[in-house]
């Protein structure tokens, strides 16, 4: 899911996650989960505050092709 700058800051993006929490219920899904890019602060803020927890951290690193 996503908005774009413009359009952030209108309910838009509540609105979205309102829309997949009822499809969620209509459906007997009882958990949502989601993948969120660590630099993303706005988006991480935004999803803490609509009650997203953190569950699980990813880590990653490149490996060098020379040894």
């Amino acid at each position: 899911m996503g908005v774009l700058p413009p359009a952030r800051r209108h309910g838009l993006g509540t609105a979205l996650l309102n829309a997949a929490r009822e499809f969620a219920r209509e459906a007997g899904i009882t958990r949502l989960a989601l993948d969120v890019w660590s630099f993303n602060a706005d988006a991480r803020e935004f999803y803490e505050q609509h009650g997203f927890v953190v569950m699980r951290q990813e880590l990653w690193t490149t490996v060098d092709e020379g040894g």
